[in-house]
């Protein structure tokens, strides 16, 4: 096993970690939903954001992982934060570097791994968005690229620089998020070969609503919390209007999407104010076919007229 090195400027590089505040923070829904999507886009077991110490690597945020950290002398990561381009290994087990690694030989069994460094508001190299799996893979230019972009926004969020990816009322993606994120997730669902289905709920007026009906910030807090907590990991929820919040499920079944959002919208009905109804469309986006989410929105905003609320209904 070969340790990794120190990069150059590490004193500066440790002081910009620092100055993030971000280690040993705690876990935060705009970094885990990189590693979610990445996780199932990429199709891989393990996806994390990592954050590299004087003798450690923590994890900010992991998927399919249960470690908070490791030494950094035994890091994948360590040897990531040392270029500028991602850092590929293909078969640990054939790799000089890491054939002897306790991460390769056991547990998390690191045998592919992509990182991709992610940066600081000064531009040092604090970690890495990276995926792994336990089996050796190739990892194509499309997919290199596609993980550059995701850790571009990676290092953005460590910036605080994206906060207009954020409703600030309901603290989930809002509209330019989403539409920013499915360009991404759409370029490598039609490279993968993956469908999405793009669900919209909308909050209407039930039978007991007043003339003058209105969602206040509190209803819509609690219905987008719910359907963030609702939706499995790795599909996206964000708010695109006063009253209408949209879900993007990648490699989904519409069918299954269906059953999901409507059991999904009888759960959050029961706990909203008797005066709001969940009214649901589904629109479904084939692999290759090249639909922007403005296109797919409009589809999904055409079958609302035809959907009838959920509380009505029962």
């Amino acid at each position: 096993m070969i340790e990794p090195a120190l990069p150059e400027g590490e004193s500066k590089r440790i002081s910009a970690l620092e100055r993030t505040r971000l280690l040993d923070s705690e876990p935060e829904k705009r970094f885990d939903r990189y590693v979610n999507l990445a996780a199932k886009l990429f199709d891989v077991p393990i996806a994390l954001i990592s954050l590299v110490d004087n003798h450690r690597q923590w994890f900010k945020s992991k998927a399919g992982l249960d470690a908070e950290e490791t030494s950094r002398a035994v890091s994948f990561c360590g040897h990531a934060i040392l270029d500028n381009e991602i850092f590929l290994v293909n078969d640990a087990r054939r790799d000089n570097r890491f054939d002897d690694n306790p991460l390769v030989v056991d547990a998390p069994n690191v045998i592919f791994y992509a990182g991709q460094p992610v940066r600081a508001v000064g531009g040092e190299p604090v970690g890495t968005l990276c995926l792994i799996d336990h089996e050796p893979r190739e990892f194509d230019a499309v997919e290199a690229d596609l993980l550059r972009q995701f850790g571009k926004l990676v290092s953005a969020e460590i910036s605080r620089k994206l906060s207009v990816m954020h409703d600030k009322e309901t603290n989930i993606t809002n509209r330019f998020g989403i539409e920013l994120l499915s360009r991404l997730s759409f370029a490598l669902c039609d490279h993968k070969g993956i469908n999405v289905v793009l669900t919209l709920f909308e909050l209407t007026p039930g039978s007991q609503a007043e003339n003058n009906f209105h969602i206040d910030s509190e209803t819509s807090g609690r219905f987008a919390e719910f359907l963030d907590n609702a939706v499995p990991n790795g599909d996206l929820i964000a708010r695109i209007g006063k009253r209408l919040f949209v879900g993007m499920f990648v490699d989904a079944e519409i069918d299954t999407v269906k059953k999901l959002g409507s059991d999904v919208a009888k759960q959050a009905a029961s706990m909203l104010p008797t005066s709001v109804s969940v009214r649901m469309s589904f629109t479904e986006r084939k692999s290759g076919s090249g639909q922007e989410f403005s296109v797919l929105l409009d589809s999904a905003l055409k079958g609302l007229n035809e959907s009838v609320g959920i509380r009505e209904a029962s």
